[in-house]
């Protein structure tokens, strides 16, 4: 479109420079006034329209090369965008292997990585979901295959909160006695009490 538009700019100089080299030609001499005054205001009336002409020209080559940047350019930072949203945070997903005592802090990376990413579509959250299932947890099946269906029923499944509190005692009441003292035996102890009591309190 534009090489057409610089063909007829072209043609429009042409004729303006046409125009402008009229003048007393060799027979100018036997019009008469009144023909030479028509003919004169004739050519200044073209010329006019030529102006205009060329003037309308530079203004529409510049609006449209101005538009075509600016088309370009959103053109550009679209497609940014959709590749800056598509791209997954570089973080490890957490992988849930089925314990009712890990399902809570399994959901709560899950959620703030993935369920609260609002670019990602239903069924991208879906694929995640199922990527990051092992064990017992991937043999959970919902009637419809949606991310919201699967979610639901992993948290009726594994978040039940009375029975991580009676994983977490037996856990305590299971530490056998010392029967000698370690360093490795006393850290293990700690941890298992530490670890308990932080899940009761969550």
């Amino acid at each position: 479109m534009l090489n057409g538009v610089k063909v007829l700019k072209e043609e429009l100089e042409t004729l303006f420079k046409l125009y402008l080299d009229i003048g007393e030609d060799e027979n100018s001499s036997k019009k008469s006034d009144e023909e030479m005054f028509e003919l004169l205001e004739e050519r200044d009336e073209i010329e006019v329209s030529l102006k205009c002409l060329l003037s309308n020209y530079n203004v529409n080559v510049v609006a449209m090369i101005e538009n075509k940047n600016d088309h370009d350019s959103d053109l550009k930072s679209y497609i940014d965008n959709i590749e800056l949203k598509s791209k997954l945070p570089e973080i490890p997903l957490p992988i849930f292997y089925g314990k009712i005592e890990e399902f809570s802090n399994f959901k709560n990376q899950f959620v703030s990585l993935i369920t609260d990413y609002k670019e990602l579509t239903n069924d991208q959250k879906l694929f995640y979901l199922k990527a990051v299932l092992c064990g017992e947890a991937k043999l959970i099946e919902t009637s419809d295959d949606t991310f919201e269906s699967l979610f639901s029923a992993l948290e009726e499944r594994f978040e039940n909160k009375r029975a991580v509190v009676d994983i977490h005692i037996q856990n305590m009441l299971k530490i056998e006695k010392l029967n000698f003292e370690s360093f490795k035996c006393l850290r293990n102890i700690t941890d298992t009490i530490h670890n308990s009591l932080r899940a009761l309190n969550v």
